[in-house]
Formats: C-alpha cells, sequence, structure tokens
C-alpha cells in the first residue's frame, strides 16, 4: 500500500483500538486493512478514482470522498457505519463499510465468509427496487483486497 492520504480527519490510533474495532465487529480484520488504520487511520486520499464495473447499472467511475476510521465522530467511525448500515439490514453483516463516494454509495469490505478480504461496490440507489438490498448480488467487486483496492485509485482527470 503506497498510496496517500491528503487529508486526515481523525487522529491516528494504536494497536489496542483496532483490537476493540474487532472486538465490537465480532471478526478480525484482514492484514492489510489492520496496517492501513494504524498508518492512516482513514482520511481522503490524494488519488480518489476507482472503476466501478459488472454492476449492469450505469455506473463507470466512481471517487472515494474519505475512508473511515476508529473515531468517535459519527461522521467518521467505522463502527458507527457498520452499526447503522447492517444493524438496519442494509449490507450483509460481513460486509463493514470502509468509505463513501460523493453520492453517499459505499465501498465495503468483507471481513467474513467466502469473500474475506475483497473489496465491494454498494450502490445505495438499490434500495428502492431490491427485495435485499444486503444481498451479495448488488455488490460489484473492486478489488480482490484491501492493497489491491488503494493500488488501483486514480487521480482526477
Amino acid at each position: 500500500m503506497t498510496f496517500a492520504i491528503k487529508k486526515q480527519f481523525v487522529p491516528l490510533i494504536d494497536e489496542s483500538a483496532v483490537v476493540s474495532l474487532e472486538a465490537a465487529l465480532g471478526s478480525g480484520l484482514p492484514t492489510d486493512y489492520r496496517q492501513f488504520l494504524l498508518a492512516k487511520n482513514g482520511g481522503e486520499p490524494a488519488n480518489p478514482v476507482f472503476r466501478v464495473s459488472g454492476t449492469g447499472k450505469g455506473y463507470g467511475d466512481s471517487a472515494v470522498r474519505y475512508f473511515f476510521g476508529i473515531a468517535d465522530k459519527s461522521t467518521f467511525s467505522l463502527k458507527y457505519k457498520y452499526e447503522i448500515y447492517s444493524g438496519a439490514g442494509r449490507i450483509a453483516k460481513e460486509m463493514l463499510p470502509i468509505a463513501t463516494d460523493a453520492g453517499g454509495n459505499l465501498v465495503v469490505l468483507a471481513i467474513a465468509g467466502e469473500q474475506a478480504g475483497k473489496v465491494f461496490f454498494w450502490n445505495h440507489d438499490i434500495e428502492g427496487v431490491a427485495d435485499n438490498p444486503a444481498s451479495a448480488e448488488h455488490l460489484a467487486l473492486l478489488a480482490n483486497s484491501f492493497d489491491e483496492f488503494c493500488d488501483g485509485l486514480l487521480p482526477f482527470a
């Protein structure tokens, strides 16, 4: 992972904060994502653009507005976002919201199950038309790992 964060919104954290988050989630985090939290703890990436393919839902490029982190303020809090989205059945329990785009869509990281470690795009527009918006069929695979996702981020054209 060699990408830069241009704006930090929350303080850096230590190992104990990551362990506490994992306990709250009831699941360990992938190693590359743990390293990101310890090194950056979220923020606005210098190169935010990513390609969304295979959704068939009209999306092409999107951009990370900011990555969530371990924080008290709900706007930037991984734990809060997880509780809100998975608790309401909007995303599956094994998916952790890790970032948002300007349209309120999410980048989610699978933290359990067969897809563990993979990064997906979740388009909030499907909620009004889908029987089960938390279904994996509404996710578009972005990368096989967090590092792969970050390595693929591009600057605005």
